[in-house]
């Protein structure tokens, strides 16, 4: 089981609140053609031994591999979002904060305290800070093409964990 940190927008985080279970992410590595399937190659990726991978597929053809942000089912996602603290520390950078310093971040679920200051981009959590968000657990994970001349998604079946 690996932790893999991803960032995800208010809205996203608003629609999990609301029993959301699914997320996309564009595919980062385009085909070599639009001929090319992604596809998982080897063991299915729910098994407990794992697979080979993602690989874009034409025929006989294979590319790849491809990652795939989400890992496989048993990963654990970080969710990393906006997040602020205390505007006594805004002239501090991320790891010069103290560790015992609460922040807040839109996985709070209210509105930011009045006593918080600027917003920070989810990217510049600190990790000692990341242990206050929850887990959300990869159940599922696919590749799909759904609209004609659009690039490929990543899909992904997610429960959050307490």
């Amino acid at each position: 089981m690996t932790e893999r940190p991803l960032l995800f927008s208010q809205w996203k985080v608003q629609r999990i609140h609301d029993g959301a279970t699914q997320t996309r992410r564009p595919v980062k590595e385009k085909p070599p053609s639009p001929a090319y399937s992604l596809e998982w190659y080897g063991d299915p990726p729910d098994s407990p031994v794992g697979g080979v991978g993602w690989y874009w597929l034409d025929g006989w053809v294979t590319v790849g591999p491809v990652r795939c942000p989400f890992g496989v089912p048993g990963d654990l996602l970080v969710p990393l979002t906006a997040w602020s603290v205390d505007a006594l520390y805004d002239c501090c950078k991320p790891l010069e904060l103290p560790k015992c310093q609460p922040t807040w971040s839109h996985w709070s679920g209210n509105k930011q305290p009045s006593h918080h200051g600027r917003l920070r981009p989810g990217r510049f959590m600190p990790l000692f800070l990341r242990g206050q968000l929850p887990r959300l657990l990869v159940e599922r994970v696919w590749a799909e093409s759904p609209w004609e001349n659009n690039p490929w998604v990543w899909g992904c079946e997610v429960e959050m964990k307490a």
